[in-house]
């Protein structure tokens, strides 16, 4: 006969895995059992039924079906100790089965003793389903062990009338059905995972379980406990993974024809169910309008893969199972003998994520199958414990939107809470210049910046600065922000005039020389500077002052910890370029912040980013703040990997700040030269793992730290020590010193641990907006009850 597509499917997984399709029940017995009895019951059991005797093979490229003489069960007997029985039941059920040769199921009986076994039931899922396994063939093996008949019959008549309704009217009318269902069928959902998904599955998978605190008569009296539990599961996958429109999975047992109930065999049916919960605008109406298209997709009980192409994909990287039994007191062998059922984990599994809702004497249990190429553990057990939380919520939140449906429990609303906070005392109050101040004093006439052959002390550095701060201190400031452009090409000169400005007691901004002039246009008109410090002549619409060789111990007291520091435009890549208002207090907390994740000081330090980007200032002020040297550079050598490389090597660079694609350039080149490295950070755009990879295999003395952190925030809010690769992207750490951070679903709350969402920063580095712009500002900055005033980043993260 020829195979159901059913079980083609799962022939074809034991082909691709071995292993693969192994499905387990595990029989505890306390008491004094009687093992002959038992065999003898076995025997009986595999002469009644054709499906374990059933064979596969293929006939011309069709798989068909075979059903043998009957050969008895041959269980096999082993002895272990009490505390092998679990080990060793796990691996019986991962043992792969010779489809071919027609003995799908294994029965092993371990015994601990006389007074204590485990019958271990290990059959392919391509000859039974949940209720054969779990209820049928247990309750079976319990009755015949006392002496009853057994309420169970073969599959060959079911599979037949099967067959030939599929072949008639009602599959005809089912393929109809499906075909309109599929036809505009939203992409398979795109989850976020741990790892990136392989080429090929890897059928690899693990399992694990959880009560679910739900009365199940509740669930009754509110309707049906399926359309609750995939309400649920909807919603997890709506907050979890931002889908609005999603095909999930949903089985049925397929036992309502005549005979069936009691068919032992592979009756179960996997269909694809359309789910939208952006159409949604309560828990009730998602729930209503899942169990009207169930009742539908319930209605054709025809194999979808019977469409053709990939039409029931979508629907199967997710699936729900709800199990109206469970295998837990299924057998009873009778005479004293305790029975209590369970499932080893047989390794294995088709699908992302498969949720088991199964139903036993005190309530809800879920059984959570995942793809381990895909997920950990502990994001699995995230996903299960959101799971179960919102099942056990959706009673009393029918009437509720979705977003108000509870994810989260204490503990682990709790624990997300302190995943998210970078902690550290507060900094003290201090303008960066101060902070500058104390370093130049302590350094004197140590070096502060190197170009090529030459070097700038820290005293003439503060003392230059202090000569252009006169100048500028001679003008008229006007109301805060007091704006000064910064358009020098000379990268000594520009830290002069970057120090200058802010000892004035005013804000830089930087105007970088190579931008098109439209950008700088649009810059200049809403910056409106008092000045400009630059050396190249144009119309900026203020004075134009030039850098002296003039030196003075500059002005008094100008500025507060709260007054601007500089002004840095974004891209603009969205729009028009919006000024960020970056505070002293701002700068002073992201460098103790550097201090406290890097330990201390830099030593020679160079920053290879643009100073038109607020990456430039991250090791700029930790490397004067400390009296240690600064190596500076120009466009060109930030441009060209050989010149920069070579500027390493000849300052014997410490601490490198480099953006990653010119890193990657950098050492594709050679690492000859680059042994004085200690620590390289990056940050500025994605570090690509490979370049990651690059770096540890070249150079693994010299520690790798991305960072990340938008110009919102102060140059960074999170940083993360690179030691190893495993996944698709480089992860961008925790917190740092004082920042707080929550990833949130598109309602605001707390997406569990896995799941994707979007990141808000706050803390100490959150700066007060856009520059002159209160309506942009609004937008993207709110004040939060758990982060304080936080920056809505846009970015889409996991914990």
């Amino acid at each position: 006969m020829r195979a159901t597509p059913t079980q083609r499917d799962f022939w074809s997984l034991a082909a691709m895995r071995p292993g693969a399709g192994n499905e387990v029940v595990a029989l505890s017995v306390t008491g004094a059992l009687d093992v002959d009895r038992l065999s003898r019951v076995l025997d009986q059991l595999e002469a009644r039924l054709d499906a374990w005797r059933t064979r596969f093979f293929l006939e011309e490229d069709t798989l068909v079906v075979e059903v043998g003489p009957p050969r008895g069960a041959r269980m096999q007997v082993e002895d272990v100790s009490a505390a092998e029985l679990a080990a060793r039941a796990e691996a019986l059920a991962r043992e792969p089965f010779d489809l071919a040769a027609g003995r799908p199921i294994r029965a092993t009986l371990l015994r601990a003793g006389d007074e204590r076994a485990e019958l271990v039931l290990v059959a392919h899922h391509a000859i039974i389903d949940g209720s054969s396994l779990f209820v049928l063939l247990p309750r079976a093996i319990g009755a015949l062990y006392r002496g009853e008949p057994a309420d169970l019959e073969p599959f060959a008549p079911w599979a037949e009338a099967q067959e030939e309704a599929r072949r008639g009217a009602p599959g005809q009318a089912a393929r109809r059905f499906w075909n309109e269902v599929l036809r505009d069928a939203p992409p398979s959902l795109s989850l976020p995972t741990d790892r990136p998904r392989p080429a090929t599955p890897s059928l690899s998978g693990r399992r694990m379980g959880r009560r679910v605190d739900v009365d199940v008569d509740v669930l009754r009296a509110l309707g049906r406990p399926v359309d609750f539990a995939l309400t649920a599961l909807a919603t997890l996958l709506h907050r979890m993974a931002d889908a609005d429109d999603m095909m999930v999975g949903v089985t049925h047992a397929n036992r309502r024809a005549e005979g069936a109930e009691t068919a032992f065999g592979c009756l179960v049916r996997t269909l694809p169910l359309r789910v939208s919960p952006g159409e949604a605008s309560t828990v009730g109406e998602l729930a209503a309008q899942i169990h009207t298209r169930r009742r539908r997709a319930f209605e054709h009980l025809t194999d979808v893969d019977e469409l053709g192409g990939d039409a029931g994909g979508p629907g199967h990287r997710v699936i729900l199972n709800y199990m109206p039994f469970s295998e837990r007191d299924a057998a009873d062998f009778g005479e004293g003998l305790g029975v209590r059922g369970w499932r080893p984990d047989p390794g294995w599994t088709s699908t992302d994520l498969a949720f088991d809702v199964i139903e036993e004497a005190d309530g809800l249990r879920c059984v959570l199958e995942y793809d381990a190429a895909l997920f950990d553990a502990e994001t699995a057990d995230s996903w299960l414990d959101a799971f179960a939380t919102a099942l056990s919520a959706v009673p009393a939140h029918l009437d509720v939107g979705l977003g108000a449906l509870p994810l989260l429990g204490p503990e682990a609303r709790a624990a997300l809470g302190q995943l998210g906070h970078g902690g550290g005392p507060a900094s003290r109050p201090a303008r960066v210049h101060d902070l500058m101040e104390l370093g130049a004093a302590h350094a004197d006439r140590a070096p502060a910046l190197v170009r090529e052959d030459r070097a700038m002390d820290y005293r003439t550095l503060w003392r230059r600065a202090g000569a252009l701060a006169d100048r500028l201190g001679s003008l008229p400031m006007g109301a805060p922000p007091r704006l000064v452009g910064l358009a020098t090409r000379d990268p000594v000169d520009t830290l002069v005039a970057l120090v200058g400005i802010l000892r004035a007691g005013a804000a830089y901004v930087p105007l970088d020389p190579h931008l098109p002039e439209g950008r700088l246009a649009q810059m200049l008109e809403d910056a409106r500077p008092i000045a400009v410090v630059g050396d190249t002549p144009r119309e900026y619409g203020a004075p134009l002052l030039r850098l002296d060789e003039g030196e003075s111990d500059g002005p008094g007291e100008r500025g507060t910890p709260s007054s601007a520091a500089y002004v840095i435009f974004t891209s603009g890549s969205t729009g028009r370029p919006k000024g960020v208002v970056v505070a002293h207090q701002n700068v002073v907390h992201q460098i103790e912040a550097r201090q406290a994740f890097y330990g201390g000081r830099p030593g020679v330090t160079l920053s290879a980013h643009s100073y038109a980007f607020d990456s430039a200032v991250a090791c700029v002020f930790w490397a004067l703040v400390s009296g240690d040297p600064l190596v500076v550079v120009d466009e060109n050598e930030r441009r060209d990997p050989a010149l920069l490389r070579a500027c390493i090597a000849r300052h014997r660079v410490e601490t490198l700040d480099v953006p990653p694609a010119l890193w990657g350039e950098v050492i594709a080149g050679g690492v000859e030269g680059l042994s004085s490295l200690r620590t390289v950070i990056v940050g500025g755009e994605a570090l690509p793992p490979a370049l990651a990879r690059r770096h540890l295999a070249a150079l693994p003395h010299a520690r790798l730290v991305n960072e990340y952190g938008p110009t919102e925030t102060t140059v960074f809010c999170t940083a993360h020590v690179v030691e190893e690769i495993s996944e698709a992207s480089v992860p961008i750490g925790r917190p740092i010193h004082r920042t707080r951070c929550r990833i949130v679903d598109r309602y605001g709350e707390p997406v569990p641990r896995g799941g994707r969402g979007e990141l808000w920063i706050g803390g100490a580095g959150v700066t007060a907006g856009y520059l002159r712009d209160d309506a942009r500002t609004r937008e993207r900055f709110l004040d939060d009850p758990q982060l304080g005033r936080a920056y809505r980043t846009g970015d889409k993260a996991r914990w």
